[in-house]
């Protein structure tokens, strides 16, 4: 399977307002019985429509390499995510992801940079921890999640994606 994505985010504090088209390409495969799914692609790849700030933030694309488990429970998988950043610590996430009615799925997911010469990045079991909602009504998905950074506090997300095929 071969697919690609194509968004568009703005953030906005104060009078600070941040435009972008946000891109990704990428494959995956899966066995016969799909019990164990591989992908691999090419993510964050930014365009900026309109920045007002005078801090220049760098968007280099970043690899992801994934491995999805999926459970006897109908619903019910084991997903590894190991991201190849740029001019930055690599990234595993190891996340669940739990189907409790047909269109609704929930997700929990916990964030580890590797490599890091920073001893304190690690340290809190809380730091990098995520939770989301998934909601499909074919064909629009609506997403809803939120992250613990120590850093900035909570961190709350939204997105919705109508299907094309």
């Amino acid at each position: 399977f071969i697919g690609s994505s194509l968004g568009y985010a703005e953030s906005k504090i104060s009078d600070y307002i941040n435009q972008n088209l946000v891109h990704g390409i990428g494959i995956q495969k899966s066995d016969k019985g799909n019990k164990y799914i591989a992908s691999l692609a090419i993510e964050n790849m930014i365009s900026t429509i309109k920045s007002y700030s005078n801090v220049a933030i760098d968007y280099s694309p970043h690899i992801s390499l994934g491995l999805q488990l999926n459970m006897r429970q109908l619903g019910n998988s084991m997903i590894f995510n190991y991201i190849i950043l740029n001019n930055y610590y690599d990234e595993l996430i190891i996340s669940t992801k739990t189907q409790i009615k047909e269109i609704i799925d929930l997700y929990m997911a916990k964030s580890f940079y590797l490599l890091s010469k920073d001893s304190t990045i690690n340290q809190s079991i809380f730091d990098k921890l995520s939770f989301g909602i998934d909601i499909n009504l074919n064909p629009y998905q609506f997403n809803c999640g939120m992250q613990y950074h120590k850093d900035y506090g909570f961190i709350a997300g939204t997105s919705l994606t109508i299907n094309i095929r």
